[in-house]
């Protein structure tokens, strides 16, 4: 993803944390308006862990590495430190602390 995309999508978050600020904004309204009221987590929030785990940057020997593997890959142990480190990291963002998140996160790319 291109630092211009990223700044973009900064940027819209940022309106979308003014706009849960205010109460009578056509964005405010919209937000109100497709807030699902069963959810703990509402839509800004989950914008926000999306585009953190979005700016994580992968470690470069370990994309190096996958980049034209097989279907099946075997990592050394450094490149899988790398991956783990990075693994726990993008599912540190996804889950802003919540443990069960967190550990759910982690499960899918053990």
């Amino acid at each position: 993803m291109s630092v211009e995309s990223l700044s973009n999508l900064t940027e819209c978050l940022r309106l979308l944390e003014l706009a849960e600020l205010e109460l009578r904004s056509p964005l405010a309204e919209a937000l109100a308006e497709i807030r699902e009221p069963d959810l703990d987590r509402e839509l800004v929030d989950n914008y926000r862990r999306v585009l953190k785990a979005l700016q994580l940057s992968a470690p470069r020997a370990l994309v190096a590495e996958l980049m034209g593997a097989a279907s099946e890959v075997s990592l050394n142990a450094a490149l899988y430190a790398e991956y783990a480190d990075y693994r726990d990291q993008f599912c540190l963002a996804l889950s802003t602390g919540d443990w069960w998140m967190y550990t759910m996160h982690r499960s899918l790319y053990l």
